[in-house]
């Protein structure tokens, strides 16, 4: 495996995922993984690790996520609702563009 790929793909996924979580910040990337401090909308802080496994929170006997957005919408209800919020709103913009045909 490529020594930039896990951060690569560990960025990529922050920033689709920016409008949603207070911060972020690769703090390691190897051949192997990549691990990241994220703090969700809540304030709690957690390092976010990246390797052939999934996405999963470290320090913790946890299933790996498939997606970042998965492993999110388990620890940060926030996270979930501001994307309910978002698709709602959108779904809505869409609804009101039709009525105008």
């Amino acid at each position: 495996m490529d020594a930039t790929f896990y951060g690569v793909e560990l960025d990529r996924a922050l920033k689709e995922q920016r409008d949603r979580i207070r911060s972020s910040d690769i703090s390691a990337s190897t051949s192997h993984e990549a691990v990241a401090a994220i703090e969700p909308l809540e304030g709690v802080k957690l390092a976010v690790k990246l390797s052939i496994a999934g996405y999963e929170v470290t320090g913790r006997d946890a299933q790996p996520y498939e997606t970042l957005d998965a492993l999110l919408h388990a620890e940060s209800p926030l996270y979930a609702d501001t994307g309910m919020s978002t698709l709602f709103s959108k779904l809505e913009q869409v609804r009101v563009e039709r009525a105008d045909f």
